[in-house]
């Protein structure tokens, strides 16, 4: 792997070392990729690398890979992912953040859900005190309930408008959480004990990249994906939608988005029609992970439900599980 900036229209100015993963020294502030070799030989195009401060003196970084068979790049160094589909993705949820914590299923507040989530995760990561990387964090609802639980927390999200409101809620609640504004596969180096994400990998354009990235940054630690099923559902279940569909709508309900995501550009991302939890393992196995194992997060989902009313509570989706792998 090697590294260049993620291509915001806007660079920052540059005041920040940055440590080669391959273990050959420290690359210092302001090199380019014009001045360095990558193992192998294989030059980097001018101006695809440079190293950058981020928030709190974290790194963003994206790490490109150089076996050409898995990633294609064109003749100016960039990644085969279009960045104007990135820059698509940041911009929706820049606006949604306004929003995005009126869905109680985004941002619990009830504290019988909040027990059920805090026994959950404390089941679910290392004994404490853990390093934690927290991927496309949001507002910050793991986030800040992992650094409750009293481990270190960096929070990484592609949305600087997502990442505001999680600083805000830190700091009023005391907690110190780490944030990062940075695009999936660009985590900081670590190492982490644990990865963490809730339902990020359908919005990705290449999330076996992603999963690769957070696997090289915590080699010998645990991944916790907590997830829902989604896609094309049974008949059962597209009735059981429509129908809850309705009734919010009767009752007055604000939706959970602002908006929908473009047509092409749900079209443009491999996970957003869907994905079986036979593929979800598969892509987890593939990546790198090791032991790829399903856990249910059946008091997470009682919880949930006992919030809802009649009839909702009967109509309410399957409940969300932890994809757990490694250590």
């Amino acid at each position: 792997m090697w590294w260049r900036s993620s291509g915001s229209p806007m660079q920052r100015p540059c005041a920040a070392s940055i440590r080669r993963r391959d273990g050959m020294g420290v690359i210092p502030p302001g090199t380019t990729g014009s001045e360095l070799t990558p193992p192998g030989g294989v030059r980097l195009p001018p101006g695809s690398f440079q190293v950058c401060q981020s928030y709190h003196r974290r790194i963003s970084v994206e790490a490109v890979s150089l076996d050409e068979s898995n990633r294609s790049h064109d003749a100016k160094g960039r990644s085969s992912v279009d960045s104007q589909l990135v820059e698509q993705v940041r911009r929706y949820w820049d606006v949604d953040a306004a929003t995005y914590d009126r869905d109680p299923g985004h941002y619990p507040v009830s504290p019988l859900e909040r027990a059920a989530w805090r026994g959950a995760l404390e089941s679910l990561l290392p004994m404490v005190p853990a390093s934690v990387l927290d991927v496309g964090a949001g507002t910050g609802f793991l986030s800040l309930m992992v650094s409750e639980l009293g481990h270190h927390v960096t929070a990484v999200d592609l949305s600087s408008g997502m990442l505001g409101r999680l600083r805000t809620k830190a700091e009023e609640a005391g907690l110190k959480v780490e944030i990062v504004e940075a695009e999936a596969a660009s985590v900081p180096p670590g190492p982490f004990d644990a990865v963490i994400s809730r339902h990020l990998l359908w919005t990705l354009p290449e999330p076996m990249s992603a999963l690769r990235a957070w696997h090289d940054v915590t080699p010998h630690g645990r991944l916790v994906l907590v997830e829902r099923l989604w896609g094309d559902p049974s008949s059962v279940e597209r009735i059981r939608r429509w129908t809850g569909q309705g009734l919010a709508r009767a009752r007055g309900t604000a939706p959970a988005h602002h908006a929908s995501y473009a047509p092409e550009l749900r079209a443009a991302l491999p996970l957003a029609r869907g994905a079986s939890l036979e593929s979800l393992l598969q892509l987890v196995s593939t990546s790198g992970w090791p032991s790829p194992r399903i856990r249910e997060l059946t008091d997470v989902g009682w919880a949930a439900r006992r919030g809802l009313p009649w009839p909702e509570r009967a109509l309410s989706d399957a409940p969300e599980f932890a994809l757990v792998a490694g250590t």
